[in-house]
């Protein structure tokens, strides 16, 4: 009858004991997810195909101490500390996608930075995220990234539409 409605799931699982590598993980003592082509259904219910596109809006929350770093798809649009040694971080992304391309990483990892300024003049940060020990070959994945988004402005005229453009290699 074309009403419309909203439905709530609460899915209890523990990363931890998953062994695939696929969906929500733990790696190195770090949470990562790999949802294509299937994983996110391992995170929970979704009609998992292509062509159901959705935006995404992820709020996590973890101890501090062991996973100071919190990061998802999109932009973080609030973090801050709670309670008892633990913080929350949310991100938006704004862009409709599917489930697939759905991506979080809370850990302990380390960090370099940059920018990249867009044709248009808009600055956007760019951070690669490894192993602490991983990060003297972080370099050259930063370079990459700075050579890829420039082709891609001059070789298509796309432009990176977030201010922030994350890469985590664990």
């Amino acid at each position: 009858d074309g009403s419309k409605f909203t439905l709530g799931v609460v899915t209890k699982f523990k990363p931890q004991d998953n062994l695939e590598l696929s969906g929500l993980y733990k790696s190195s003592g770090n949470f990562c997810t790999q949802c294509e082509a299937e994983g996110y259904r391992l995170i929970t219910y979704y009609p998992d195909r292509p062509d159901v596109m959705s935006v995404f809006t992820t709020k996590i929350r973890a101890d501090k101490t062991k996973y100071p770093v919190l990061l998802s798809n999109g932009n973080l649009v609030s973090a801050c500390d709670l309670a008892g040694g633990k913080h929350m971080a949310v991100w938006v992304d704004p862009w409709r996608k599917p489930c697939y391309l759905f991506a979080l990483v809370a850990g302990d990892l380390g960090m370099i930075e940059d920018t990249f300024t867009t044709k248009s003049g808009r600055e956007v940060a760019l951070r690669i995220y490894v192993e602490e020990h991983n990060l003297d070959k972080a370099d050259w994945a930063m370079v990459s990234l700075v050579k890829s988004m420039k082709w891609d402005e001059d070789v298509f005229g796309l432009e990176y539409d977030l201010d922030l453009f994350n890469i985590v290699a664990v």
